[in-house]
C-alpha cells in the first residue's frame, strides 16, 4: 500500500459496526469481536504503521 496515495473511496458515513469490524479484521488480520475493543488504540497504531511505515 502506497502511503502517498491514501484516499477515501465512496465511504458511507453510516457503516454498521459489523462492517467496520469486518474491515478491520480483514485488513489487520485480527479477530476483534466488539467495536469497543478498538478503544485502546492498538489497532489504530497498527493501521498507521501499515499506511506509514516507521512513523509510529
Amino acid at each position: 500500500m502506497d502511503p502517498n496515495n491514501v484516499q477515501s473511496k465512496n465511504v458511507s458515513k453510516n457503516l454498521s459496526r459489523f462492517k467496520v469490524l469486518f474491515w478491520v479484521n480483514e485488513k489487520m488480520d485480527t479477530e476483534i469481536l466488539k467495536v469497543e475493543e478498538l478503544c485502546i488504540g492498538a489497532v489504530y497504531c497498527q493501521l498507521m504503521d501499515m499506511l506509514f511505515p516507521d512513523a509510529v
